[in-house]
C-alpha cells in the first residue's frame, strides 16, 4: 500500500509542476499567408489590405528627428531596409513590458527600396472604407491554450471622439483549430478630444490645429490607463501609447481632413491589453477577430499593426503525454522494488 501511495504522490508531483510552469509569450504572425492558412483566416471580401506607415497612416509626414534615438516611420521601419531585405524591427510598451514583432511583410511591388514612395515596406493592416459605411472583420488565428492576456496594437486612422469604431473578439474552443466554444467581445472605446483617461484606442495622427473641415472631432486625447469592459466576461482593459513623435508639414496629408494642416502635430501608436487571469485557462484561444465598426470614408479605418499573447499552462496533450511517461516510469520502479 505504501508503494502504490509513492506512486500516486510522484504523478501528483508532476501534474503541479507542469501547472506551474512560467509564463509564455508569443508574437503572432500577421503576413497575408498566416491570416488566411487557418481558420478561416483573412475574409478577402472586407477589403482589409496590408499598408505602411508613411504611405496611408502616417500619410504625408515629414519629420525633423529621423535619428536614431528619436524612432520614426522611416528610421525605425521603412528605412532599416537596404535594397531588396525587407527590414525587421520590434516595438516595446516600456509601461507593461510587452513587446511587439511589427508586421514588416514584403514591400510595395516587390521590391523594397527604403528611399522610394512606391516600394516601402507593408507594416500594418488597414481595414477598408467606403461610402457606405460597411463593417468588415479581420481574423488573427492563434491557435494557443490556457491564454491569460492578449495585448494588440490598434490605432484608428480617422477615429472620431467618444465612439466606437472598433471591436475586438476572442473566440474560445477546446482545440488550437476547431469549434468555437465560446466568445467575448470587447467594444473599445475611442479616446476624447477635450479630456483625459477615456477611451482605450486614439486618433494616429494628431494635428495641433489649422485641420480641414471636422479635424478637431477626431480622437485625440489621452488613453484609459485601465478599466474593465468585454461581454460576457469581464476583462480588465489596460491601454497605453507606446510610440510618438512630432511632425512639422505645411503640406501634411493629400485628402480631408487633413488638407491645409498648417501648424504641425503629433503621430502616435498605442496598445490595447486585454487581461483574462484565469477565465479561460482551460481553452484554447482560437483566433482573434478585429472588427472596424463604421467603415466610412474618413470617419474610422481601424488599423493593426502587431499581437502578443500569453499563456501560462501547458497544452493538455503535454500534460498527459509526460504524465503517461510517469507512470511507466514509477510502474517499472515498483516492479523492481516487489521483485526485490
Amino acid at each position: 500500500m505504501q508503494r502504490l501511495l509513492s506512486l500516486t504522490i510522484a504523478v501528483g508531483t508532476v501534474a503541479a509542476s507542469l501547472n506551474a510552469g512560467t509564463i509564455q509569450t508569443t508574437q503572432i504572425n500577421l503576413s497575408a499567408a498566416n491570416l488566411s492558412g487557418l481558420n478561416s483566416g483573412l475574409n478577402t471580401t472586407t477589403g482589409w489590405a496590408e499598408a505602411n506607415y508613411d504611405g496611408y497612416l502616417f500619410n504625408g509626414v515629414t519629420n525633423s528627428t529621423k535619428t536614431p534615438t528619436t524612432p520614426a516611420p522611416g528610421t525605425n521601419y521603412t528605412f532599416k531596409s537596404n535594397s531588396n531585405t525587407i527590414p525587421l524591427s520590434t516595438l516595446t510598451d516600456t509601461t507593461s513590458g510587452v513587446v511587439f514583432n511589427m508586421l514588416n511583410d514584403g514591400c510595395v511591388g516587390g521590391t523594397c527600396n527604403p528611399t522610394g514612395a512606391g516600394t516601402r515596406t507593408n507594416n500594418f493592416w488597414a481595414a477598408p472604407d467606403s461610402a457606405g459605411g460597411a463593417s468588415s472583420t479581420l481574423t488573427v488565428p492563434i491557435g494557443i491554450y490556457g491564454v491569460t492576456d492578449v495585448w494588440t496594437m490598434l490605432s484608428n486612422v480617422y477615429g472620431t471622439a467618444n465612439a466606437n469604431d472598433t471591436s475586438v473578439v476572442f473566440d474560445f474552443g477546446n482545440s488550437a483549430t476547431g469549434m468555437v466554444t465560446t466568445s467575448d467581445t470587447v467594444n473599445l472605446n475611442n479616446s476624447s478630444n477635450t479630456a483625459s483617461n477615456l477611451g482605450q484606442i486614439t486618433t494616429a495622427t494628431q494635428p495641433n490645429s489649422g485641420c480641414g473641415a471636422g479635424c478637431s472631432g477626431f480622437a485625440t486625447g489621452t488613453v484609459k490607463p485601465s478599466g474593465t469592459l468585454g461581454t460576457p466576461t469581464s476583462i480588465s482593459v489596460d491601454a497605453n501609447q507606446i510610440y510618438m513623435f512630432n511632425y512639422n508639414t505645411s503640406t501634411f496629408g493629400a485628402t480631408s481632413p487633413w488638407t491645409g494642416t498648417s501648424a504641425g502635430g503629433q503621430v502616435v501608436l498605442g496598445d490595447q491589453g486585454f487581461i483574462f487571469g484565469s477565465a479561460y485557462s482551460s481553452l484554447y484561444l482560437v483566433d482573434i477577430r478585429i472588427v472596424e465598426n463604421i467603415g466610412m470614408s474618413n470617419v474610422s479605418e481601424t488599423a493593426l499593426s502587431a499581437v502578443t499573447v500569453d499563456s501560462a499552462a501547458p497544452e493538455p496533450s503535454s500534460i498527459w503525454l509526460l504524465l503517461a511517461g510517469s507512470i511507466v516510469f514509477g510502474a517499472v520502479a515498483l516492479r523492481r522494488r516487489l521483485a526485490a
